[in-house]
């Protein structure tokens, strides 16, 4: 049922062992029916069993006070109840604990770093003075005199005393915060708190999650090993394969600039787990330690959660900035188990409308073992997030896609202020909290405003800029777009960060001729579905000249008609690994995708096959795939490299291409991208890359010389593409074929190792490469007259 044991758990308890049987129940018969087909997108919930299952319903109605929130701070000075602070008392970067203890490790390696300001949130039965240099300790009476409206709203003994520090630390100048737990040690001290200079999420990576994906599990994706989940991940989403994909994307994945509004780090040797994975993994579960991977990615080590997927993150070890301020208050009318995971999935609801994402860090802190006394305490403080989580985030995804669309039909935008109240009113309706939540979450907002926080203001600009300066996702230089292509939608509503489309497939024709895209479009492009998306990729008209304004007309006339025409603002000429990578970074931007397909516009492409094989080759996968497939030439040893003809890649290798920090390109697409994935290269460091030599690619175009053409209707079951047909003969082949698209049954790693090449090893070597005269991308300029083009010339 699960790789982990139950040990020891019979001794702890009836009410234990009942409440743990039916956890488990949900992870082993949920996870088995998420390996069939879901029975509905992105269902993060179980199907009811008995009365045992939680279901979002509204249960009672809310009838206290609704606040007029002025989001803007005074324009005068603040009031006498929040006097700035002195110069000399403000930092901008703070760590906030609450403790009750003396000073721990934790709280005196933080006042050794000296760039950080520190204050301690502490308790009834704590310490009343801290002789610890550049630590701020606040007593319960320091508490009580404080002007926050919070303050008495707030239960003692309960981590929701960490509120206080929050906003003393905003009040102080904080421009990033640091949620820390007082047994949270830092692993390298001398290299203080990572990525706190961290904000924009455009060169970082995100996990690949498809948009049906509710929630993901990051934690295998950092070397975790075994079944291992964080606390508040739906126990019914456990073993679902496709909440913890771990390959990877450009950026946050949604529309507009995007900002990181908080980090979470990773915790070694103790992380942060729940009971059900303590009591049930054990003794092989603890201590547990996450695996850097070696060598590492290129890029930064930061993984990002796309935008319409949640992860639950802790108060343990994360960082904040500005842009997420406002979600940082923790509910009290919860367990302290529970209130920081709600806290998280009711910011992630919100945050995207910030144009801001979450993202997680491999460890930087680690933290001592706990004694399984604990476990069963922890076990019945965290039954709501067993029984609730899967159907809260299931709802909040809905609340979040309604908050939106609503958003888009008004005239002027609702502030956020106001969203994060009615989100907490909601949640009370609910029974997720009690009422004096929503009591807190009006008071916290009130002195977000009253202590100088302008964020809720700057979330409703944030919102307006992404309108006003993003580019629609499918235009970029594309004049025009097809009509039925509804589902950009998406992205395209007001301020929205709302998923990209998700398709199977992108294809990528680079053409350079009008009458070949027609017979395209006319021939085996009716093959597509909703799986695919295919755009024809071109040179923008260089110059002003008459030729160059007929040459611009005619592409904006085809462009209107068909909608499916990208121009490359790059320079012509022997560039083709230049447009290969171009076109990647459009893709990207436009949709998340399994495949990527570079074809030249002379191929006629068994497209229905193509489409039912790589569906074959997900579905009997296990991710990442790194898949690099064609056809491969291999007659010379350090030369062998696939054709850029066609070209396919897994999302993954896409990914490592675009966050490559020093992409390097040749003239050509094949020469390059067999470079890049050479075992040992940069992006090829660990072996990792499968090699695909595709037998049943003609390209040669033999098919069309050698073959009457009474074999044509035939073509897609004998082959997966024909290269060198040109308009007459796509037709000829359409026209023969159209009504046997082939249905393909094969998957791909069929044709990993199919002994084409024999002993020639896959890759090129660097003087072969070098003929090429690689150059940096990003600077790339083209020279015909020096530029290397093969044996038979340009």
């Amino acid at each position: 049922m699960m790789a982990c044991r139950l040990t020891g758990v019979l001794r702890r308890g009836a009410a234990t062992v009942s409440a743990l049987a039916v956890v488990l129940f949900l992870v082993s018969h949920y996870s088995k029916r998420s390996r069939r087909r879901p029975t509905s997108p992105g269902a993060c919930g179980s199907p009811p069993i008995g009365d045992i299952m939680f279901s979002m319903e509204k249960v009672r109605t809310y009838a206290g006070p609704r606040m007029e929130i002025r989001t803007t701070p005074p324009s005068v000075e603040p009031s006498s109840l929040f006097p700035p602070p002195a110069a000399e008392d403000t930092c901008e970067r703070w760590a906030v604990l609450a403790s009750a203890d003396e000073p721990t490790d934790a709280v005196k390696q933080l006042a050794e770093l000296g760039e950080w300001c520190v204050v301690v949130v502490g308790d009834k039965d704590g310490p009343t003075e801290y002789n610890v240099v550049g630590v701020v300790l606040l007593t319960p009476s320091d508490q009580e005199a404080l002007p926050y409206r919070i303050t008495d709203l707030i239960p003692w003994n309960h981590v929701g005393r960490k509120n206080i520090g929050y906003l003393y630390a905003i009040h102080h100048g904080a421009k990033v915060i640091y949620d820390v737990d007082d047994a949270h040690v830092l692993m390298r001290p001398e290299e203080g708190v990572p990525f706190a200079e961290t904000s924009s999420a455009e060169h970082e990576l995100s996990f690949f999650s498809r948009p049906s994906t509710c929630v993901h599990n990051p934690y295998p994706c950092f070397g975790a090993s075994g079944v291992v989940w964080p606390r508040g991940f739906p126990p019914a989403k456990i073993r679902d394969k496709s909440s913890s994909m771990c390959g990877v994307v450009m950026g946050g994945g949604g529309a507009g600039e995007q900002r990181v509004g908080v980090v979470q780090a990773l915790a070694d040797n103790n992380p942060d787990v729940d009971a059900l994975y303590r009591m049930t993994c054990a003794p092989r579960g603890s201590p547990l330690s996450f695996v850097e991977e070696s060598p590492p990615l290129p890029g930064s080590s930061l993984r990002l959660v796309p935008a319409w997927t949640f992860s639950p993150y802790n108060a343990k070890a994360t960082l904040h900035f500005p842009v997420a301020f406002w979600g940082m208050l923790l509910p009290v009318t919860v367990h302290e188990r529970v209130s920081d995971i709600w806290r998280s999935y009711f910011t992630q609801t919100l945050l995207p409308s910030a144009g801001a994402v979450v993202g997680f860090a491999p460890p930087w802190v680690t933290r001592e073992l706990e004694g399984p006394n604990s476990y069963r305490d922890d076990f019945q403080a965290e039954l709501p997030l067993y029984e609730q989580s899967g159907a809260l985030v299931d709802f909040l995804l809905q609340y979040r896609h309604a908050v939106e669309d609503e958003a888009s039909a008004q005239a002027s935008p609702e502030s956020q202020a106001s969203r994060i109240e009615a989100l907490s009113v909601t949640m009370y309706e609910h029974g997720i909290v009690e009422g004096d939540d929503v009591a807190l979450t009006q008071a916290w907002l009130k002195d977000l405003r009253d202590v100088g926080y302008d964020g809720l203001e700057q979330v409703e600009r944030q919102k307006i800029a992404i309108d006003e300066q993003a580019p629609a996702p499918a235009k970029g230089r594309l004049a025009g777009r097809r009509e039925a292509d509804k589902s950009s939608v998406l992205s395209e509503r007001s301020g929205t960060t709302l998923p990209v489309p998700h398709v199977l497939l992108v294809i990528a024709v680079v053409s350079a001729r009008s009458e070949r895209r027609d017979a395209i479009r006319a021939g085996w492009s009716a093959w597509g579905d909703d799986r695919v998306e295919l755009r024809f990729f071109t040179e923008a008209p260089a110059g002003s000249g008459p030729d160059s304004q007929a040459t611009s007309a005619a592409l904006e006339e085809e462009s209107a008609v068909h909608g499916d025409l990208v121009l490359m603002d790059i320079d012509p000429g022997m560039n083709f690994a230049l447009k290969l990578v171009w076109a990647m970074r459009w893709m990207s931007k436009q949709f998340s995708f399994d495949f990527f397909l570079r074809l030249d516009d002379d191929y006629f492409l068994c497209l229905g096959r193509l489409l039912d094989e790589l569906d074959a080759t997900l579905a009997g996968a296990e991710q990442p795939l790194n898949i690099y497939a064609g056809h491969r030439y291999c007659e010379v040893w350090g030369r062998a490299r696939i054709d850029e003809a066609y070209l396919l890649l897994s999302s993954a290798l896409v990914g490592r291409v675009l966050s490559a920090p020093d992409l390097v390109c040749s003239g050509h697409a094949g020469v390059t991208a067999a470079w890049w994935f050479t075992k040992g290269n940069p992006l090829n460091r660990m072996g990792d890359v499968e090699w695909v030599h595709d037998p049943r690619l003609d390209h040669e175009g033999d098919l069309l010389l050698d073959s009457p053409k009474e074999q044509y209707p035939d073509v897609c079951t004998t082959h997966m593409g024909v290269h060198h047909a040109y308009p007459d003969s796509i037709a000829e082949l359409w026209e023969g074929a159209k009504g046997k698209s082939g249905a393909g049954t094969d998957s791909l790693f069929r044709y990993v190792d199919d002994g084409a090449c024999g002993m020639v090893r896959a890759g090129i070597d660097r003087p072969y490469f070098d003929l090429d005269h690689p150059q940096p991308c990003d600077a790339f300029k083209s020279d015909e007259d020096a530029m290397f083009c093969g044996h038979e010339g340009c």
